[in-house]
């Protein structure tokens, strides 16, 4: 895993002129660190995790990802940061291995399909890898989603509301596959409320204005 390190200050957020979502954040992520970004319902999780990928802008502020000293290019975050949220779609008509397959050529690698298997297996899908994704339980796309991220190596691994849909046995697991990540380097920054996931964390940031 390549050392980084992902590093925002005073990051505010405004939708209009009397809609301000988050003000004045900060956050410094790097190897074997999970951060817990928590707040109530519409406190702006979402919004600060879409700012540290560079999916939006900050109204002020700055984000600044590093990779081995060398400051990443805004358009090229995608290249080193999973993302895991209920509200990224899956394509209901498309197999698990042709969604990996797709996630392949969209982040630039190479398709392995070594590690498509392996990960398949790691999520209990591997019996469902030739099905549509359309008759697929909700639990059972939320693990999807994590095979996603996880198909190549990335630094950050940005988890929004990461335990929805999932059973306390798929919580369980998902807890032990983010220790494993850390273990092996990556940051974690996990968007919740739920105590299960805090414990995990080194250190808790609340979004929620004050």
């Amino acid at each position: 895993m390549n050392n980084f390190q992902l590093k925002a200050e005073n990051i505010s957020k405004a939708f209009s002129r009397n809609k301000t979502i988050i003000s004045n954040i900060n956050l410094e992520l790097s190897n074997g660190k999970i951060i817990g970004v928590a707040g109530p319902n519409g406190s702006g999780k979402t919004t600060f995790l879409k700012i540290l990928c560079s999916i939006l802008k900050p109204t002020s502020g700055k984000v600044e990802l590093k990779v081995d000293d060398a400051i990443i290019k805004k358009e090229d975050y995608f290249q080193h940061f999973g993302y895991v949220a209920p509200y990224l779609n899956l394509y209901d008509e498309f197999t698990p291995i042709e969604h990996i397959k797709i996630m392949s050529g969209l982040t630039g690698t190479t398709f392995d399909l070594n590690r498509a298997n392996e990960l398949l297996e790691t999520f209990n899908l591997h019996k469902k890898k030739d099905d549509l994704i359309r008759t697929f339980s909700s639990g059972m796309k939320q693990r999807m989603k994590y095979i996603l991220a996880l198909q190549r190596e990335c630094e950050i691994l940005l988890f929004d509301e990461p335990m929805t849909n999932l059973d306390s046995a798929g919580v369980g697991s998902i807890h032990v596959i983010i220790e494993k990540q850390t273990s092996a380097g990556a940051g974690v920054i996990i968007a919740t409320n739920d105590e299960r996931d805090k414990l995990l964390c080194h250190e808790i940031i609340d979004v929620s204005l004050k």
